[in-house]
C-alpha cells in the first residue's frame, strides 16, 4: 500500500481605508489537497493469489477556499471609551472529487501498474459540492481595557439540508475584567497581569450528512442499469448546535515571566445528528436525525515561565505545562430511550 499527498494553501487579504475609522478588508483563503492511494496484492501469495493478483488505484482531488468581506469601525469616546464594530459576510466551498478503480488477474508479479491487470473488478466516480455561506455582526467595547465586552450574532446557510432548515442563527457573548489595569493592582509591581473572563454562546457544527432519498443507478444486472433507494428523506434535519460556556482566570507575574491560568468550560452539543439504525427489511439500515444532547466539560490548568530570557546573545528557556480534566456526558436521546 502507497499513498502520497500534496497540498498547497495560501491567505490572501487585501485592507483599503475608506474614512477615517471606517476599513474594508477583503480575504481569499484557497486549499487545494491531491491525494493518491495503490494497493497492491501479490498473485503469487496471500489474499491475492486465488485472484492472481489485485491492484486499486484512488485519486482524490479536494479544492476548497474561503471569502470574507469585513467591514470594520472603530471610534472612541472620551479616550477611554473604545469601540469597534465589524459586519462580516463569508463564504465556503468545498468540491470533492474521487475517481478509483480495482481489476485482478496479472501476468507476473513484476507488474504493477493498474493498466497490466485485466480483469476490471470495479470502478468509482464521485463529485461531491458543499457551501457554507453566512452574515455576522460583532461590536466590542472596553472601558481603558480594564472593562471589556463583546457580543456577536451571525446567520449561517449550509447546502446540505432541506430549504426550511438551511438557515441557523447563532451568537455569543463576552465579559472580561482585566484588575491589572488598576491602580491599587500596578503597585504590586510583582503582578503583570490579574484578568478574569467569561463568554457564552452558540455555534452551528457543519456535518458532512445527506437527509435525502435518491435513486441510485450503480448496479448492473445482467448488462441493465440497475438501480435502487439510497438514503432515507427527514425534512425536519437541523443543525447541531454546540452552546459553550467558559470562565476563566488569568495571572501573570514578573512582567509576565511567570504566567498561570485556570479555565472552566461547559459545552453542550444539542439536536445531535446520529446515524440511527432501521431494520433492513425497510430498504435501508439508517436515517440521519436530530437525536439528543451532550456535554462536554472540565478544568484546564496552563502554566508557563520564562526561566532565562537572555536578550544579548539570543539563549531563551521557557517551561510550560498544562493539565485538562474532562467530562463527556449524554444527557438525552431521541423520543426520551436510554439507547438507540
Amino acid at each position: 500500500y502507497k499513498a502520497e499527498t500534496v497540498r498547497a494553501f495560501g491567505n490572501f487579504q487585501a485592507d483599503y481605508k475608506l474614512w477615517d475609522n471606517l476599513t474594508y478588508k477583503f480575504v481569499f483563503a484557497p486549499e487545494y489537497i491531491n491525494l493518491t492511494q495503490k494497493s497492491y496484492l501479490s498473485p503469487l501469495h496471500g489474499d491475492g493469489k486465488e485472484t492472481r493478483g489485485e491492484s486499486t488505484w484512488y485519486a482524490t482531488r479536494i479544492f476548497s477556499f474561503n471569502v470574507q468581506n469585513i467591514l470594520s469601525y472603530d471610534f472612541k469616546i472620551k479616550d477611554k471609551n473604545n469601540f469597534s464594530v465589524n459586519l462580516i459576510q463569508e463564504a465556503y466551498r468545498t468540491d470533492k472529487q474521487v475517481l478509483g478503480a480495482k481489476a485482478q488477474q496479472v501476468g507476473s508479479d513484476k507488474l504493477k501498474s493498474l493498466y497490466n491487470f485485466i480483469s476490471p473488478v470495479a470502478t468509482t466516480g464521485t463529485d461531491n459540492v458543499d457551501s457554507r455561506g453566512g452574515y455576522a455582526l460583532t461590536a466590542h467595547y472596553d472601558y481603558d481595557k480594564f472593562f471589556l465586552f463583546d457580543i456577536s450574532g451571525r446567520q449561517d446557510r449550509i447546502s446540505n439540508f432541506w430549504d426550511d432548515n438551511k438557515t441557523g442563527y447563532f451568537g455569543s457573548v463576552g465579559v472580561g475584567l482585566d484588575f491589572a489595569r488598576l491602580e491599587a493592582v500596578k503597585k504590586w509591581k510583582k503582578v503583570s497581569q490579574l484578568k478574569l473572563s467569561t463568554s457564552y454562546g452558540s455555534v452551528g457544527n457543519m456535518v458532512d450528512v445527506s437527509p435525502y432519498a435518491v435513486h441510485a443507478y450503480l448496479s448492473n444486472y445482467n448488462d441493465q442499469v440497475g438501480g435502487y433507494i439510497s438514503g432515507v428523506d427527514n425534512k425536519d434535519l437541523r443543525w447541531e448546535t454546540l452552546s459553550p460556556f467558559n470562565l476563566g482566570l488569568d495571572m501573570g507575574f514578573l512582567k509576565d515571566r511567570i504566567t498561570f491560568s485556570v479555565a472552566y468550560f461547559h459545552k453542550k452539543t444539542s439536536d445531535m445528528i446520529f446515524a440511527v439504525p432501521l431494520s433492513r427489511a425497510q430498504g435501508n439500515t439508517s436515517v440521519y436525525k436530530n437525536i439528543g444532547e451532550m456535554v462536554n466539560k472540565g478544568v484546564e490548568l496552563t502554566f508557563n515561565t520564562k526561566i532565562v530570557d537572555n536578550e544579548g546573545d539570543g539563549f531563551k528557556w521557557n517551561l510550560g505545562a498544562n493539565f485538562t480534566s474532562l467530562k463527556n456526558e449524554v444527557t438525552k436521546l431521541y423520543g426520551g430511550k436510554d439507547v438507540i
